[in-house]
């Protein structure tokens, strides 16, 4: 398990709380620079709150959402494209 999960008493493993969001993320941008990688800021920046974006799990974007992840991911893929 990563520092950054927890393992609840039921067996689900999820955030840990302790860890603050903005850590979390600065993990990532290590990452993706140390790799030399595109990195998507937050692909479910805009809708993310809306579950009406999302299927019942909660988890899953719907097909309406697909154009709002593609506005999200694009920027970050494009310059990849031109390489």
């Amino acid at each position: 398990m990563s520092w950054y999960e927890k393992r609840y008493a039921d067996g689900r493993i999820g955030f840990n709380p302790r860890v603050g969001l903005r850590e979390f993320k600065e993990v990532f941008k290590g990452v993706a620079s140390a790799r030399k990688v595109a990195l998507v800021p937050s692909f479910f920046a805009g809708f993310g709150e809306d579950l009406s974006y999302f299927q019942a799990d909660r988890i899953h974007p719907t097909a309406q959402a697909q154009s709002r992840l593609l506005d999200n991911v694009w920027p970050q893929l494009v310059p990849l494209l031109k390489r």
